[in-house]
């Protein structure tokens, strides 16, 4: 096994089913409640944070949302910034 295979293992049930398990965009255990957690207290608004291995690109959305930071996502796989995507266009056009 290598790099790529790894990267390659996000498929797209694979990504709902972490979704399903941790929340909208959500890829790790404990999802919003646990950022709410580790970021409590802390002031990173109008702040530069570097995201590397982004996912779903949950962690972005919260912190830019609820603690005003600006986010810099730094991912290789394909099917994640497709999703990214589109999620993002979902919040603009609503």
């Amino acid at each position: 096994m290598n790099e790529f295979d790894i990267i390659e293992a996000y498929t797209e049930k694979y990504c709902d089913s972490l979704e399903l398990a941790y929340g909208t965009d959500m890829m790790s255990e404990g999802g919003q409640q646990e950022m709410e957690s580790m970021f409590s207290g802390m002031n990173i608004q109008n702040k530069l944070v570097l995201d590397f291995g982004c996912g779903l690109g949950g962690l972005a959305i919260f912190l830019a949302k609820n603690y005003g930071a600006n986010v810099i996502q730094i991912l290789i796989q394909k099917l994640l910034k497709m999703r990214q995507l589109e999620y993002l266009l979902s919040l603009i056009i609503r």
